[in-house]
């Protein structure tokens, strides 16, 4: 036979047995999350900033300043400001021929006259110009100080070449050194504008 307990008393029994647990919640159940027990999260680590480097800018040639350029060979073409110019034939020693061209008037050299012949193009605005006021030479021999175009007629200047041209034309001209042959082996020739002091832009033909 089952003993039934009264109504109240069951209730009180029931909040006993309530209160007596702590209010803890069973094994195997998650606690509902509130305002006093919020869940956990799980928060990402801020990524560190990999510090970048700036790259440093490539200084521009400023304007003006001297431009080299490798040398070219013989028959070949370098562009100097108003002009290009092709070296045509360098005569190794052409002093008697440079003499006798001369009618025996020129004195002769120190060492032995070298005789260069040159092709030169007028691509500058002028109507015209002189290959003689605008073009200078000079030798740059492998070891020593440049060395400057002799003052020497060259064999052209008695037959007459011309040295004016007009834009676009071309002109075939000559220049004499004052060399020993050890000092034009291997040479550089260097043509550049007149007054420029070859401070600016020239040319070079390898010997």
């Amino acid at each position: 036979m089952i003993e039934r307990l009264p109504g109240t008393l069951a209730l009180t029994t029931v909040l006993a047995l309530t209160a007596g647990c702590g209010g803890s919640t069973p094994s195997g159940f998650a606690p509902t999350p509130s305002a006093s027990n919020p869940s956990p999260t799980t928060s990402s680590p801020t990524p560190t900033a990999v510090p970048t480097s700036t790259p440093t800018p490539t200084p521009s040639r400023p304007s003006g300043t001297p431009t080299s350029r490798a040398p070219v060979r013989l028959g070949e073409i370098v562009k100097i400001p108003d002009w290009t110019v092709q070296l045509i034939a360098v005569r190794d020693d052409a002093t008697h021929a440079i003499i006798a061209a001369s009618g025996g008037f020129v004195t002769p050299p120190q060492h032995r006259y070298a005789l260069v012949t040159y092709e030169a193009t007028y691509t500058g605005s002028h109507r015209s110009a002189d290959v003689l006021n605008d073009l200078n030479w000079q030798l740059v021999p492998r070891h020593g100080a440049a060395i400057p175009a002799a003052g020497t007629s060259p064999p052209a200047v008695y037959a007459h070449w011309p040295t004016t041209t007009g834009r676009g034309g071309t002109v075939r001209f000559q220049v004499v050194f004052d060399v020993t042959a050890s000092q034009l082996d291997g040479a550089v020739l260097r043509v550049g504008r007149i007054g420029s002091n070859f401070s600016s832009v020239h040319g070079d033909f390898q010997l």
